[in-house]
């Protein structure tokens, strides 16, 4: 067994006796708030992250959570192989340094084998050569596996992350690093080796970082060594933004690659936002946010490894000359971030850079409505990743101004990702969401599974139980939507939401944070709905929810329900349930006409007796159907049930308790409380649907097939509301369009339109603004002008001299026929006009057309200029050079 030798450090100690050895363990808790008295103290139980590391066997795990503050306040060193991991995320779980005196405030050095480190705030690093050599947030040398997730990584004294000689893989993703210092390269990130730099950076937030000498965001070194450029090294789907660096060279202040003599044939770099990276240098007033201040790459990168970034616009070449390179899928565009002052990074609906990574690479964990394309930027390919339109078929509200409710149609088996219309409301932490009793279209016993809630949208299904195929028809459901908390929206009224975290097949108890009041000093029950927010178990399951009859208790107790007959005996994993609570009220508050009250209904067991759906007759007057959610608040029947919706109009709704049968053909149930809550914002807030025809004017009015339609809203700023495509006949369609809005200030207005269609080679058509008036179907023909102009000059090669008078020819080349010929005028020069730019093959699909410039006359050889493709709008230049005979 390897040694460790005594080590103390300011009062840290290393032990290395044997029986400290002994007592190791594989898998350690660090909890601040565990003492002498808890069982396993000092063997598997500590109060810092030091002596858990310390402690634990080698490849061993070290479980951290945030104990009594959320802080532990040291500096950890890791000199073993092991897995360092926040029990509850970087958001509650920090490690933190005493900036310069003790070095980095996480180091791993001299490790045979992986060290992982997961999920913490890491903060308050320096740097120091006399103790531990380690520099900023999190350091590394002499490592042969390193993984850096999920961490945020912040007010370092040197680099964020600093990996130095002899780490010989690394992976950092997934972190957010942001405002780090140094006083040399690389401030976010500098990996900075001498032998290998094997490793991947990807889906990290690396912004607002600086240092001295290139770099501010990311600096990678070889020191000339050419092993060092040969390794694959990856910078994928990254945001690296607004860093800074101030030297004499001025270069790289987004990505600095050193070393200007060998070429980089290991590295790629794509899929990234690299923008507003800003060089200067103080000494001459200079300050540059393009060219090169994005990214410096000394020595050659080839562009096919450089590709799909949306980049400030420059990328250097060998020499050290900025040069354009917008090849390659690379883009120059505003990315549109939800919140860039505030460093919320993530994307808006209309963003360039979503769908806009490479088409090959995995997009498979975006919500769906993905697109079928990676985002470009951090959150390309995972759970956060904004989708380019809400879903078509969601239909969202304002509520309260604290959170949102809405309806989602055509919902099956499959996944579908909903995004939030205000996630700016949820930017602290993701919310509750509840989504309860869907139609019921399909006959098959169901209910609504939801997963990765976060603060910008969330994924729900349709999930039958295990027994029926999984498949099932299309259903319409409503969903309601708070952030964590409690709101008194005025008195006698009071909405609550909370996330409870390990709930399992047993019940669980849970207080509310207050008491619900009627309006006078007696408490009285609210109307309460719980739901599962995450999806660890495989097994469908429901939560079953006990509301306590009385106040008194301030409280209600929660499990979740596996079907009769499962086959783990109804366990499940451990998954946080979502629960929002409020009183019973039958009103209009603010811009909400609001209908939450309990009924009572059970089942005979019969499946064809009418008498199983109880009727809610809506107190308040609703303009429309409301949106519906509803949810047992009581547990006397103990067969796995869930509830079904139908016939919900403006009036009333049906509701019926639905078991399933996969112990038994049995369907009685006993006499339950159930809850609903009714939802409609004021005024006419009816559905319509747009539709139309996109045809090419040129070609006759001919339908155009596949071009992708926009729905725009009309607003400060304008917002992308539904997209669709174009059949074969050139038909499109918008379905659940809204008639009004909810402005800022509670009031409501009628919604206004505009159609777009930007399709590439053609003038984009925007449609005059129109407003939705009851059902009322909008029509836009969209004509599109897919023409621009190709010109050039004739000229003798010999004496260079304007050739005028020729015939000048225009050859399409796909049927090598001439599409336009035209004469040059005294000075040689020549123009084709309404040069169309596509045609359509015989399966109806778009493609480019390609010419070529042609002259024959006597006296020269024929002259052909290449084949090109005619993609602009504008002006394409043809000069043709004619060789005397």
């Amino acid at each position: 067994m390897k040694t460790i030798p005594l080590l103390i450090v300011l009062g840290t100690a290393f032990f290395s006796t044997s029986a400290a050895l002994e007592a190791a363990a594989s898998e350690v808790w660090v909890d601040s708030n565990f003492d002498v008295g808890i069982s396993g103290w000092g063997v598997t139980h500590f109060d810092q992250v030091q002596a858990g590391v310390d402690h634990v066997l080698e490849g061993g795990v070290v479980h951290v959570a945030p104990g009594r503050t959320g802080v532990y306040s040291e500096h950890v060193v890791i000199r073993k192989p092991l897995s360092l991991l926040s029990d509850a995320g970087s958001k509650v779980t920090e490690i933190r340094g005493t900036h310069i005196a003790l070095g980095a405030t996480v180091l791993a050095e001299y490790v045979d084998g992986r060290v992982m480190i997961d999920g913490f705030t890491i903060t308050r690093g320096g740097y120091n050569y006399d103790v531990f050599r380690g520099f900023g947030g999190v350091a590394a040398r002499a490592v042969d596996e390193l993984v850096i997730t999920h961490n945020t990584i912040v007010d370092n004294n040197w680099s964020g992350v600093y990996i130095a000689n002899g780490v010989k893989q690394f992976v950092v993703q997934g972190n957010y690093i942001s405002r780090n210092h140094n006083g040399g390269s690389g401030g976010g990130i500098l990996a900075d080796g001498n032998e290998l730099l094997q490793g991947i950076i990807q889906n990290n937030v690396i912004s607002k970082n600086f240092a001295s000498f290139g770099g501010g965001g990311i600096t990678i070194r070889s020191d000339g060594h050419r092993a060092a450029r040969e390794v694959p090294l990856s910078i994928i789907n990254n945001t690296i933004v607004d860093n800074t660096q101030s030297s004499w060279s001025s270069v790289g202040a987004g990505i600095h690659a050193e070393d200007v003599f060998l070429p980089w044939t290991g590295l790629v770099i794509k899929n990234n936002i690299i923008r507003g990276n800003v060089a200067e240098d103080n000494r001459f007033g200079f300050r540059e946010e393009d060219l090169s201040s994005n990214i410096f790459i000394g020595g050659r990168i080839d562009y096919d490894r450089f590709t799909y970034n949306n980049v400030g616009i420059r990328v250097n070449a060998y020499d050290g000359t900025p040069e354009v390179n917008l090849e390659g899928g690379n883009i120059n565009a505003d990315p549109l971030f939800i919140d860039r002052e505030g460093g919320d990074y993530h994307l808006r609906h209309s963003s360039p850079s979503i769908d806009a990574g490479d088409p090959e690479d995995d997009f498979s964990l975006e919500p769906q409505s993905n697109g079928g394309r990676i985002n470009q930027g951090a959150y390309g390919n995972t759970a956060e990743a904004r989708t380019s339109v809400p879903p078509a078929t969601q239909v969202t509200h304002d509520l309260l101004f604290i959170g949102e409710f809405g309806k989602i149609f055509r919902l099956t088996h499959e996944w579908m990702g909903v995004s939030f219309r205000w996630p700016e409301r949820y930017r602290n932490a993701p919310p509750v969401v509840i989504a309860k009793a869907p139609s019921r279209f399909g006959k098959d016993p169901s209910h609504i599974r939801i997963r990765n809630v976060t603060p910008y949208g969330f994924d729900l299904r349709i999930e039958e139980w295990s027994y029926l195929d999984t498949w099932h028809k299309e259903e319409n459901v409503h969903y309601v939507v708070l952030p964590e908390g409690r709101y008194p929206v005025r008195p006698g009224f009071e909405i609550e939401a909370g996330l409870i975290p390990n709930i399992t097949h047993r019940w669980t108890s849970h207080l509310y944070q207050g008491v619900f009041l009627r309006g006078d000093p007696w408490p009285v029950i609210p109307v309460l709905f719980t739901q599962c927010q995450t999806a660890r178990g495989l097994d469908p399951v429901v939560t079953r929810n006990a509301n306590h009859p009385t106040n008194v208790l301030g409280g209600f107790s929660v499990r979740l329900q596996e079907e009769e007959a499962s086959p783990h005996g109804g366990m499940h994993t451990k998954e946080t349930v979502g629960y929002v609570a409020l009183n019973p009220i039958s009103d209009t508050v603010g811009n909400v006409t609001i209908d939450a009250r309990s009924i009572l209904a059970r089942h005979s067991g019969n499946p064809y007796d009418e008498s199983n759906w109880s009727t809610v007759h809506y107190l308040p007057m609703f303009d429309d159907p409301p949106a519906v959610i509803a949810d047992l608040q009581s547990a006397r029947g103990s067969d796995p049930v869930s509830l079904r919706r139908r016939e919900n109009t403006a009036q009333s709704v049906q509701l019926m308790l639905e078991e399933e049968t996969s112990l038994d053909a049995e369907v009685g149930h006993d006499m339950e409380a159930v809850g609903f809550l009714a939802l409609e914002s004021p005024g006419p807030m009816s559905y319509g649907s747009v539709q139309g025809f996109v045809t090419n004017y040129v070609r006759a009015k001919k339908p155009l097939q596949w071009v992708t339609v926009e729905l725009w809203r009309i607003g400060d700023p304008a917002d992308l509301y539904q997209t669709t495509q174009t059949d074969r006949y050139g038909f499109y369609r918008f379905d659940g369009v809204p008639v009004s809005e909810i402005s800022t200030d509670g009031q409501v207005r009628p919604a206004a339109y505009s159609i777009r269609i930007d399709h590439p080679g053609f003038r984009m058509e925007v449609s005059p603004a129109f407003e939705m008036e009851g059902d009322l179907t909008f029509y836009f023909d969209a004509s599109l002008l897919a023409v621009g102009l190709v010109q050039g000059q004739a000229t003798d090669t010999r004496t260079g001299a304007a050739l005028g008078g020729l015939t000048v020819s225009l050859l399409d080349q796909g049927g090598s026929h001439v599409a336009q010929t035209t004469l040059t005028l005294s000075n040689g020069n020549y123009l084709f006009e309404d040069v169309v730019a596509f045609r359509e093959s015989s399966g109806g699909r778009i493609g480019w057309l390609t010419y070529s410039v042609y002259v024959e006359v006597g006296g020269y050889n024929p002259a052909v200029s290449p084949g090109f493709d005619f993609r602009s709008n504008s002006f394409q230049t043809q000069d043709i050079e004619l060789n005397p005979l």
